[in-house]
């Protein structure tokens, strides 16, 4: 009861400095696993065991994949071909360093004030500063004296839209478009991953770490740019929180929700306790892993429709549909976590709209699995 209460607080904890943003969320991962291990409820010997979970790995690996399909020409290859109706030219420009002829006032404003993309049609797609590259959310950065500013927009239009800005334009960002046997190449190694996963001949782990090591053999990228395409800080999030999630299922407390759950269900009639054990499920996949989440919750579903005298099909496919719609934080699944780092997003950002995805998907799922499923009566 004490550690199920400590695992508790420590999730609650987690989550509001997730939420707040206060300190880096790979530190505040740190912290719960730390936590949980020197309260003795994760053992020392499996603290750093999530490091080498599949999920973990899967994400790495992808990552080191994707750097060479960047490298090889084949990413640049299909945002030419996504962007050939608009012909969007990806132009340099940096704000010098006084103020220039046509300045409109665009030091110490944002991209968001001055509201780029609807007067001039222009995107910024990054922002570079003394060097280093700024990561804060693009449309809050306010520009200064020097930035350097990668702008996307219409080829014909962009020397007019430097001009107002008063920003010096640098140079013209060529797409790099490979060979096209490295184009080839690439392509082929990503294939053949996806196949053996499809095929169920390779776990999606192994795969992938064999493609990453496929495209470094290949020179399709340098062990250098493998490593440096791995997000340090996602993989410490990931293999933080696993352990910690562990915990949440060893000391009960996964039961202690879903019990609350069917506690809650007992009270309700058969729809409004199908969209509990929906809803119910979404919550737990967002915590700890969807697949934990599924075989917590599978039985419960069961006990539930057999108390209502239900059949039990609809509310098991509830759960296969809730445990498959973690969207409220990065780490119910791998997916959400890889794109955090390039997205520059924080954690506070998930539920903003992931809370009204699944507001949908309820609303959508729901008449869906009465239709399909329906709450017939069993004997």
């Amino acid at each position: 009861m004490v550690e199920r209460t400590i695992v508790f607080a420590v999730l609650a904890a987690t989550l509001v400095l997730f939420v707040t943003g206060r300190w880096r969320y790979d530190v505040v991962a740190l912290l719960a696993l730390l936590a949980v291990t020197i309260a003795g409820i994760v053992p020392a010997a499996d603290a750093f065991t999530g490091f080498g979970h599949p999920a973990v790995v899967t994400v790495a690996a992808i990552l080191v994949v994707s750097r060479g399909l960047q490298n090889s020409g084949v990413v640049d290859l299909i945002a030419r071909l996504l962007g050939a109706c608009g012909r969007p030219a990806h132009r340099t420009a940096r704000r010098p360093d006084g103020p220039g002829h046509g300045d409109l006032g665009v030091h110490g404003r944002t991209p968001r004030t001055l509201n780029l993309r609807w007067r001039y049609g222009v995107n910024v797609l990054a922002v570079a500063r003394q060097g280093a590259r700024v990561r804060e959310r693009l449309r809050d950065v306010h520009f200064r004296a020097g930035d350097i500013v990668l702008l996307q927009g219409r080829t014909e239009a962009m020397p007019e839209v430097l001009a107002t800005l008063g920003c010096l334009p640098l140079a013209e960002r060529g797409l790099r478009i490979g060979a096209p046997q490295r184009v080839l190449l690439a392509v082929g190694i990503f294939g053949a991953a996806l196949a053996a996963v499809a095929l169920r001949l390779l776990p999606v782990q192994v795969a992938f770490v064999a493609a990453g090591v496929g495209m470094i053999l290949a020179g399709l990228l340098s062990l250098r740019d493998a490593y440096e395409s791995i997000d340090g800080p996602v993989i410490i999030l990931l293999g933080a929180m696993i352990p910690v999630g562990r915990a949440l299922e060893a000391t009960g407390g996964a039961e202690t929700i879903a019990g609350a759950l069917l506690a809650l269900a007992a009270q309700r009639p058969p729809v409004a306790t199908l969209a509990l054990v929906l809803v119910g499920t979404m919550f737990l996949s967002d915590i700890i892993n969807n697949a934990a989440a599924a075989v917590l919750m599978a039985p419960i579903a069961i006990n539930v429709a057999a108390g209502l005298g239900v059949s039990a099909d609809p509310f098991l496919m509830a759960v296969a549909i809730g445990a498959s719609c973690a969207f409220l934080t990065p780490i119910g699944h791998q997916s959400n976590t890889l794109v955090m780092g390039p997205g520059g997003y924080r954690f506070g950002d998930y539920w903003r709209l992931g809370l009204p995805l699944e507001a949908v998907i309820v609303a959508v799922a729901l008449p869906l699995l009465l239709q399909f499923w329906p709450l017939v009566a069993v004997k």
